[in-house]
């Protein structure tokens, strides 16, 4: 969530630079606090269906497609040098919206890895629960006199 929140912080800067027009910092940003908050939520009940799971996994593929779109956009933008000397000045133009470009590549590598992790954990989990058998609670056992 706090590499959400500084993915959100980076888009704006480069937003007020005029340097980002596709607003993928603040996609990117509000669905990795999302699916942090979702993961908390999820996490936090014992009982977990078969519905929640598969809720987790397509929100982990819409995830996954815009992490990807967002990597893409933010290393095209990368690699663009549209830096308005009038913002900054021409001495301090370049250095700094590079900088905080690299953040952001930085940002969505970080929030890529983290979702590819979350769903290599939520497969393993998911097959272990299903490899899991339920034991009869009641521990007497079931013979007929």
């Amino acid at each position: 969530m706090v590499v959400g929140l500084g993915t959100i912080v980076c888009d704006v800067i480069l937003t007020i630079m005029n340097e980002s027009y596709s607003f993928t910092g603040l996609w990117s940003g509000a669905l990795s606090i999302i699916l942090g908050i979702y993961l908390i939520l999820f996490m936090s009940h014992p009982h977990k269906n078969q519905g929640s799971f598969q809720r987790l996994k397509l929100f982990h593929v819409g995830m996954f497609i815009v992490a990807v779109i967002a990597l893409i956009l933010s290393s095209i933008n990368l690699a663009s040098d549209s830096c308005y000397k009038i913002f900054l000045g021409p001495d301090r133009c370049h250095d700094s919206s590079y900088l905080i470009k690299i953040i952001l590549v930085i940002f969505f590598s970080f929030t890529f890895a983290q979702i590819c992790i979350t769903i290599a954990m939520t497969c393993i989990y998911t097959k272990k629960s299903r490899l899991t058998v339920p034991r009869n609670p009641d521990p007497t056992p079931n013979i007929a006199y």
